[in-house]
């Protein structure tokens, strides 16, 4: 019978930067794993030369180093492209591959707690915001993406974080260590420059190993132990998060609309055009100021919106503008949070809360006070397909929601690199269903289950229902109405956005 190979060296290597060492024999060879036998034959000495050379060969090997290379995550494989020049030509290619542009979720939640938990530690730095960060930085390192917008939402209640119950002068002196989400912790836990915005809110909506999730931390339940807080000071700490890629061919325009910025912005619009013909030309170029790197031949296909109020002026005025250049065929979706934040504005969380505090206690507005504001993104782009459906109030039952969701399924949109947002009244979910919790949420969980779904219970929804036939060689060219506020502004509704970048 034959041999068994050898598996183990006979020889031990030490590297020392530069420098090698080789060791007589080795601490563990086959020799101590069998039976004595004969003087083994000399065989070819030790050439470290050869060694370095084959591994020469192999990493210059395009196939290989490509095969291994679409496995790497996207922080890896940016580091591999620094090696050689092949590597780098390698990484490129790779990061061409259809899979690098799958937009991915991340959602954590931690046991739930009461505000006092927090007292004991400095802002933004309890226990749970650091099991958070842990959380995001192992899926940062892991995932294959290169991100150019990150959306998030986070649980809180400012009811319970700013309050007027507290002496003192300060704003801090209301403020209490209760569980946010910290902007600038999260955006250090993000890949390099990719943008982001956030909101707060009570209930959140992510998705987590395929699953999409509703955390709504209801008030006044009783009796579901701590994954339902039966106290109004109660809160599970919860984040959801989408990372959306910028595929070729599509253009993600981030904006931040501040309410005091709008009347000096449409004074400057007035310096260079003396006549405005009327509202929907200074909505054009209030669109064309606000939303940076927009050009006049970009197909807007999808607005998304996170507001610190429903019927705000700027926010209102941009989505008309939007809508009036695509003539209404484009899905638009939002919701009114708190403490809405935008990585284009260099403003911290305290410094949000305190805006919150002046914006809810000052007995006179201050102008500089710009928490009245809206951040959001446009999405653009010839092959993009974006739509939306509205859940009106009277949609109460499973069976209802899925006669709207098929709606949408109906319309062919592809569930290839695509993406989902959920804005639902926090008069919704679990009371509006009669006891059943995530109703909404599983629904299009099981009709898209390709589809990421990440949303907010918000006070207010924006959006309108835009489903257009995907099935259809071309796209129809009819006279469209001016989009009214009315239209796209609601209460005790759900709006499903849905965007696919497709297959192309």
């Amino acid at each position: 019978m034959d041999k068994m190979p050898k598996m183990f060296p006979d020889r031990l290597i030490t590297f020392t930067g530069a420098d090698f060492e080789v060791a007589g024999e080795s601490a563990t060879s086959n020799s101590d794993l069998e039976e004595p036998e004969a003087e083994p034959e000399p065989g070819p000495s030790f050439d470290i030369e050869n060694i370095c050379h084959n591994g020469h060969v192999l990493a210059n090997q395009y196939e290989l180093v490509r095969t291994i290379f679409s496995y790497l995550p996207m922080r890896d494989l940016e580091n591999c492209g620094k090696v050689t020049q092949l590597w780098n030509e390698v990484k490129s290619i790779c990061m061409k591959e259809r899979k690098r542009y799958d937009s991915v979720s991340f959602y954590w939640s931690g046991k739930c707690a009461d505000v006092s938990y927090y007292s004991k530690y400095e802002l933004f730095q309890s226990p749970h915001h650091r099991q958070l960060y842990e959380a995001m930085e192992k899926f940062s390192s892991e995932i294959l993406i290169k991100p150019k917008i990150a959306i998030i939402f986070g649980s809180g209640d400012t009811d319970l974080s700013v309050r007027d119950s507290s002496p003192g002068l300060e704003p801090e002196d209301h403020m209490e260590k209760s569980w946010l989400v910290d902007k600038g912790g999260v955006l250090s836990k993000l890949p390099r420059d990719c943008l982001a915005i956030g909101t707060t809110s009570r209930g959140i909506v992510g998705t987590s190993g395929g699953i999409s999730i509703e955390q709504e931390n209801l008030f006044d339940e009783v009796g579901h132990g701590l994954e339902r807080p039966n106290e109004n000071n109660m809160l599970c700490p919860a984040m959801s998060m989408l990372l959306i890629p910028e595929k070729p061919g599509v253009k993600i325009l981030p904006f931040h609309l501040a309410e005091n910025q709008l009347e000096p912005l449409i004074e400057e619009i007035k310096k260079d055009a003396f006549y405005l013909e009327n509202d929907s030309v200074l909505q054009e170029k209030l669109l064309e100021k606000a939303v940076k790197g927009l050009q006049p031949e970009d197909k807007i296909r999808a607005v998304i919106l996170l507001s610190n109020g429903l019927d705000l002026p700027f926010s209102m005025h941009l989505i008309q503008g939007a809508a009036a250049r695509s003539k209404n065929k484009l899905a638009i979706g939002g919701a009114v949070g708190d403490l809405c934040w935008s990585s284009l504005k260099d403003t911290s969380m305290l410094a949000l809360m305190r805006e919150l505090f002046y914006f809810n206690y000052q007995s006179v507005p201050v102008a500089e006070n710009s928490y009245m504001s809206t951040s959001g993104f446009v999405i653009a782009g010839e092959n993009v397909q974006a739509s939306s459906v509205l859940l009106p109030r009277k949609v109460r039952s499973e069976k209802r929601i899925i006669a709207e969701l098929q709606k949408l399924k109906n319309s062919g949109i592809s569930e290839d690199n695509s993406f989902a947002f959920m804005f639902a009244c926090c008069g919704r979910g679990e009371n509006h269903y009669r006891g059943k919790s995530g109703l909404e949420a599983a629904t299009f969980n099981k009709m898209f289950p390709k589809t990421p779904l990440v949303g907010v219970f918000g006070n207010g929804e924006i959006g309108i229902s835009h489903i257009p036939d995907f099935n259809a060689p071309t796209e129809t060219s009819e006279k469209v109405n001016a989009l009214k506020p009315g239209q796209f502004l609601h209460s005790f509704t759900t709006i499903f956005v849905m965007v696919s970048f497709g297959s192309w």
